[in-house]
C-alpha cells in the first residue's frame, strides 16, 4: 500500500532519479515494512550488486531511509533494511 504522502514524494524526485533508482524506489514504496538490500533484489530479480548501488545512492538524496535491523526473509540473517521513512513519520 503506498501513502499519498509517499507517492507525492516520489513524484517529486522522479525526475531527478535513474531508471533504476525509479524501480528501487518503487519496490521500496510497494513494501512500508522495509526491505533488506536482498529483499529488493529478490522482488525484481535482480543481482545484490544491482540493488546496493541505487538504495545507497537514493539514502544520499534523503530518499530512502534506515529502517533499522531485523532478520532478512532472504538470507535469515539480520540485515539493515531500507524504507521511504512513511513509517517514522518523515
Amino acid at each position: 500500500m503506498i501513502t499519498e504522502t509517499s507517492r507525492s514524494a516520489f513524484e517529486c524526485i522522479q525526475p531527478k532519479i535513474t531508471r533504476s533508482q525509479r524501480a528501487v524506489y518503487r519496490v521500496v514504496l510497494e513494501h512500508p515494512e522495509g526491505l533488506t538490500n536482498a529483499e529488493l533484489a529478490h522482488y525484481p530479480q535482480w543481482t545484490i550488486n544491482r540493488v546496493t548501488p541505487r538504495a545507497n545512492e537514493l539514502r544520499k538524496m534523503g530518499v530512502l531511509y534506515d529502517a533499522g535491523i531485523r532478520r532478512c526473509r532472504v538470507t535469515h540473517s539480520p540485515a539493515q533494511g531500507e524504507d521511504d521513512g512513511a513509517a517514522a513519520g518523515i
